[in-house]
């Protein structure tokens, strides 16, 4: 399980008591993990699909399935996630295989201050890369209130 923190404008995110990456929300800037460098990107003109870049090669691509409901097919090397708001109204995201089995979740402590503590809940099977992906991903949509999800 990994755990996130709110800095200024950076999230640290901690599986233990150790800083795993830190990322900027405000510049988008690149992250550090397991010592490769990445970098997420718009990938459509609208901005409602991102990937996630390691230099020139795209690793983990994402997909907004439905605007309305801010749901959000994630795939990497093959396999396929479903990240879904738990509530219209709610911060927390739901995250679901393939199959549609809940696998576990992306919780803000506090819903007015999301970004204070977060707990990213899910199993080791979804690769830690993947997980701070959502992450980022549950991050942009709090900090730029696009309706579900926030």
């Amino acid at each position: 399980m990994l755990k996130a923190q709110g800095r200024k404008q950076f999230i640290d995110v901690c599986r233990g008591n150790q800083v795993v990456t830190s990322f900027d929300f405000v510049r988008r800037s690149p992250f550090s993990l397991d010592g490769q460098e990445y970098m997420a990107k718009a990938t459509s003109v609208l901005g409602v699909s991102f990937s996630l870049y390691r230099g020139d090669e795209v690793i983990v691509v994402q997909k907004t399935t439905s605007l309305l409901a801010n749901a959000q097919q994630i795939e990497h090397d093959g396999v396929t996630w479903l990240m879904k708001p738990a509530r219209y109204f709610g911060k927390t995201f739901n995250v679901l295989s393939d199959g549609g089995t809940n696998l576990g979740a992306i919780v803000p402590a506090r819903y007015f201050f999301p970004l204070s503590d977060i707990t990213i809940d899910l199993p080791d099977n979804v690769p830690a890369l993947v997980q701070v992906f959502m992450l980022w991903l549950a991050v942009k949509s709090w900090t730029t209130d696009t309706g579900g999800g926030t």
